[in-house]
């Protein structure tokens, strides 16, 4: 799966106003310290919900790409909130939506095509705001075979 990560981490360094992208090792998860990363950041996590034998030594596996988002969020976002102030706040959106359209429908040679399947947003007790955007794919696995 190492091959998804790469690609996948090169399709979010298309996206320059990210500033931190990283294998999802917790690093957001902490409410007590600061979380080592730079904001805004993109940490990718990976599952295999499904995997069907084609063979011995061959699978067609379903993947699960999630992309979390973290932002060092400080904003207004109320009805009384002047409309440019509450923009400013709000433009996290914006770079969720960069990485939505950089990976839907993207696809190569070895992985296909990926899908969003959901946007959630985190409930947290600290100021960063955490967007997870988990997208579906699929390939084929020879490695059994080598």
């Amino acid at each position: 799966m190492q091959f998804i990560y790469e690609k996948v981490l090169a399709k979010l360094q298309e996206i320059p106003e990210l500033r931190w992208i990283d294998l999802d090792k917790g690093q957001l998860d902490s409410y007590e310290t600061r979380p080592n990363v730079n904001f805004p950041c993109a940490l990718i996590s990976m599952q295999l919900p499904r995997c069907e034998d084609l063979g011995a030594k061959k699978q067609q596996c379903t993947a699960l790409v999630t992309i979390r988002l973290g932002f060092d969020f400080s904003g207004n976002t109320s009805s009384v909130t002047p409309e440019a102030e509450r923009a400013k706040s709000l433009a996290y959106f914006d770079l969720c939506e960069k990485v939505y359209q950089k990976l839907q429908g993207w696809n190569d040679e070895n992985i296909n095509k990926f899908s969003r399947q959901n946007f959630r947003e985190e409930r947290r007790g600290d100021n960063y705001k955490v967007v997870a955007i988990p997208f579906s794919s699929g390939f084929l696995d020879f490695s059994a075979a080598m």
